[in-house]
């Protein structure tokens, strides 16, 4: 509804009454003994979740803190409210039946008491651990790692913890300092408690004579006896070598999806890296990143790991929908020119994409970083695309060919450094493997520049193949914007 109103000095201002003027409040809370209630010793429960409001077929989010306060915003109408995605060690005891269901007569009003109970099943050993470069490695500087251990379970968990550095990288000290041996840097850590996380630095250089697209794999390791999911206590971080970067940036584990991944609703893990490139400390950084609600299931969000404490929340109504932003508050981060490596953060998060995703389309994503009272910074984009088995082929040998720009618009420029000279082939395959792009020549041996004309492709994810005069054909994804 928009309406005048006349100010006291003659002047008008054009209003909007929002149409989620209703609150829903409650809390959410860690229920020991099972009972249904919330006891007077009993505390909030400590783990970010997200509570689901439906209202006439339309779904919304909002973010519960660890402080356990439950918020949401509804229209006037009938409402199901409940908790998305409860800790697999944990029930939901309170309400009995899941969910709460009510209805707003009109606007302007508020339902109390909408208090959800978590309880601990007994007994369950879960301990899980991630490994999360701060930025991109490049030869010649010094690079930083987090491992985040955490106890997922409901048991206190005592163990040992390793990172494991490629064998390009080389170690040069940690945080707590752990024992090293060879690329091996090993903690070991006792009395963890459920909700509990543990937190390590590993800072590596990699040598000048490292060439650019060498492929790094760094490890982390959390064993734990009775793990009930030992598929969490190992990760890995893959990098390639890259040369003069924009430091924020935002990055995704998947670039293609089979339809199979996307019916089993494999997690896009998302890393948001972000330094301060100013010449004075960032006392505050916030990132916005606005999620595509139709083609990610929100319900899903999970915050992975950060650098810096932080909070975060989840728009999922009106104009702003799907706008997930992270906070870091009182960061304190210096400069680049005062700290290289303590300029640097990051935070990762997890979603997974909506089962009615279809072969070719995109799921696009890109970041804004606000740092202190300044505008916003742009990362890249960061693309997925749901592709057929069938056309996912092996990537290229960056050393043997590339092409840029990448991401492109009207054209790209392949360069190549033939052994023999010859025919040779250029095709570009879409989502669906089909060839939209061919283009047949006779070069020499040595340096090739080839332009192919991108004009009139839909905005995506592609693969450049290259057929040599001799030796195999290799490939390489390509974006258009």
């Amino acid at each position: 509804m928009f309406g005048p109103h006349t100010t006291v000095g003659g002047g008008t201002v054009t209003y909007r009454i929002n149409p989620y003027a209703n609150t829903l409040r409650g809390q959410v809370y860690l229920d020991q003994n099972g009972n249904g209630r919330q006891d007077a010793s009993e505390q909030m429960f400590p783990r970010p979740l997200t509570s689901i409001l439906t209202q006439g077929g339309a779904t919304s989010y909002s973010a519960v803190g660890a402080n356990g306060v439950l918020q949401a915003y509804a229209y006037p109408g009938s409402y199901s409210l409940t908790i998305a995605r409860v800790p697999s060690a944990y029930t939901l005891t309170q309400p009995s039946g899941g969910s709460y269901a009510g209805t707003f007569s009109g606007s302007d009003q508020l339902i109390a008491g909408q208090n959800f109970g978590i309880a601990p099943i007994a007994n369950v050993a879960d301990v899980s651990i991630t490994i999360t470069p701060y930025g991109a490695v490049r030869a010649g500087f010094t690079s930083r790692y987090r491992i985040t251990v955490e106890n997922l379970g409901t048991t206190t968990a005592s163990g040992s913890v390793t990172a494991t550095l490629d064998s390009h990288l080389t170690y040069v000290s940690s945080t707590p300092s752990g024992t090293r041996t060879g690329q091996t840097v090993a903690w070991t850590y006792a009395g963890l408690a459920p909700f509990g996380r543990l937190e390590y630095d590993v800072l590596a250089s990699l040598p000048i004579n490292v060439g650019l697209g060498t492929a790094l794999v760094s490890s982390a390791a959390a064993p734990l006896a009775g793990d009930v999911d030992a598929t969490n206590n190992t990760a890995t971080a893959p990098q390639t070598v890259v040369g003069p970067f924009d430091p924020n940036s935002i990055e995704v584990n998947y670039e293609r999806l089979t339809p199979t991944q996307v019916a089993t609703q494999q997690p896009l893990d998302y890393t948001i890296h972000f330094q301060n490139l100013g010449t004075a400390e960032a006392t505050t950084v916030v990132l916005s990143d606005t999620l595509d609600a139709k083609k990610l299931n929100l319900a899903s969000l999970l915050l992975v790991s950060q650098s810096h404490n932080c909070s975060w929340s989840l728009t999922s109504t009106g104009s702003k929908a799907g706008q997930l932003t992270v906070r870091f508050l009182g960061i304190n981060l210096p400069g680049r020119n005062v700290d290289v490596i303590r300029s640097q953060g990051f935070v990762r998060f997890r979603v997974q994409p909506r089962t009615t995703l279809a072969v070719g389309e995109v799921i696009p994503n890109r970041a804004g970083i606000v740092f202190d009272f300044n505008a916003p910074v742009m990362t890249n984009t960061a693309t997925t695309t749901v592709f057929l088995a069938s056309s996912a082929v092996a990537r290229h040998d960056a050393a043997a060919w590339n092409a840029y720009p990448n991401p492109a618009t009207d054209a790209v420029t392949i360069s190549a450094d033939l052994a023999t000279g010859g025919r040779l082939r250029l095709d570009l395959l879409d989502a669906l493997g089909r060839t939209v792009r061919q283009q047949t020549l006779t070069a020499p041996a040595g340096a090739l520049r080839q332009a192919l004309d991108l004009r009139g492709l839909a905005p995506g994810l592609y693969v450049l193949r290259l057929t040599p005069p001799s030796g195999p054909a290799s490939t390489q994804q390509l974006v258009r914007e």
